[in-house]
């Protein structure tokens, strides 16, 4: 019977090479994708082991790429119904990143095999989108923020972190033109996000 591992998120052994890699030449690291699946990791195997999902499901679209201390990485990732043919718990994720030598490899396996989420099928008629956090390990290593997918959805947590830059104004300064209209954008959001919105055929929980 395999293992049950606790829900979590853990560097794979080709994650820690190319930890080891990047530190030796001083380049950044690039997480390239994410997705999730609905099996189990295999028996006489642990999460470090990992080189692909046990049982592929949806892709993910990377949404944000922070790193809120120092030797981690926080990537945000969204799974959206419509890429979905049959509905399925999704039981573990992961992300991948760019090996100099390697190509793409499995960099942060994430098991959720104790609290499954249900990904609704495109053919049901509530949509749904699910958004998935993970922290991956880096150590020294910088890490390439860039790497954001444009057709991820920008949720208010987000549109707020963008534009924090320019809330951070002092009552001596005068703000810019361009600040200005930046800040009206983000009230526009937040007017939009806590107006009251009828029932509609999209259930985004």
């Amino acid at each position: 019977m395999p293992t049950v591992y606790e829900d979590g998120n853990y560097l794979t052994e080709k994650g820690r090479a190319l930890i080891a890699k990047l530190m030796a030449s001083e380049s950044e690291i690039q997480f390239t994708r994410a997705a999730v699946g609905s099996g189990m990791i295999p028996e006489g195997k642990a999460p470090k082991d990992m080189t692909d999902l046990a049982e592929w499901q949806a892709p993910g679209v990377i949404s944000d790429i922070s790193t809120p201390v120092p030797g981690e990485a926080q990537t945000v990732f969204q799974v959206f119904s419509r890429d979905v043919e049959v509905g399925f718990l999704a039981s573990e994720g992961a992300v991948w990143a760019m090996d100099p030598d390697e190509g793409e490899i499995l960099y942060t396996y994430i098991v959720i095999a104790n609290s499954p989420e249900w990904i609704r099928a495109a053919s049901d008629p509530v949509q749904k989108f699910a958004e998935f956090t993970c922290i991956n390990i880096v150590g020294a290593v910088k890490v390439d923020i860039t790497m954001i997918n444009p057709e991820a959805i920008a949720t208010l947590g987000m549109m707020k972190q963008r534009f924090a830059a320019f809330t951070e104004l002092s009552d001596a300064e005068t703000p810019g033109v361009d600040t200005r209209v930046h800040l009206r954008v983000l009230e526009q959001v937040e007017e939009w996000y806590e107006t009251p919105k009828d029932e509609g055929p999209e259930d985004t929980e």
